[in-house]
């Protein structure tokens, strides 16, 4: 967070005209997780009319995939144990690149020789390497998990907590006859 910095890329934005005409931009959210959006939308919101007062968020709801045609939103992402997961998310021939255009040949070839390689440490290298680009060219804001509650009663099992992937899915469980 450093509102100076935004000031002065803002100032130089297309020749100054961002800072001198503002602009009005839609920060769009699903139901699913309005909680969590609407405090992002007032944080985000607040930080840019204090850089300046022509600097506008309108706060959207909106359903899938609407919210992909918006230039600003609310998205979540999953890691996991296995840094591979970065394809899944970046690598341009799949699915959620394609979700918001993103596409770098030199991070798909990255990514393509991790998952060809055998040295852990080389393997490490290329991620590091796609990670840094990727985090270069994609503006983010990283939050904290939503919380999540789960509760059962006592003669309940077999439920299995995934903290990777928590969606408002639903209770997903087997009944052992327990």
């Amino acid at each position: 967070y450093d509102p100076e910095k935004a000031t002065e890329l803002f100032k130089e934005a297309w020749d100054g005209q961002v800072w001198e005409d503002g602009f009005t931009l839609v920060f769009g959210y699903q139901l699913w997780a309005k909680d969590v959006s609407v405090v992002a939308y007032d944080c985000l919101a607040e930080s840019l009319t204090e850089i300046n007062p022509k600097f506008n968020l309108v706060l959207q709801e909106g359903v899938w995939p609407t919210v992909l045609y918006w230039p600003l939103g609310l998205a979540v992402e999953a890691g996991g144990p296995d840094p591979r997961v970065l394809n899944t998310r970046y690598k341009s021939d799949n699915l959620f690149a394609s979700y918001f255009r993103y596409h770098n040949t030199t991070v798909d070839d990255l990514l393509a020789a991790a998952d060809g390689e055998t040295d852990i440490s080389q393997r490490v290298e290329y991620l590091h390497q796609a990670q840094e680009l990727i985090d270069a060219e994609i503006p983010l804001i990283l939050t904290v998990y939503c919380p999540e509650w789960h509760a059962m009663r006592d003669y309940m099992s077999g439920y299995y907590f995934q903290p990777m992937w928590q969606t408002l899915m639903g209770d997903v469980y087997e009944l052992d006859g327990k």
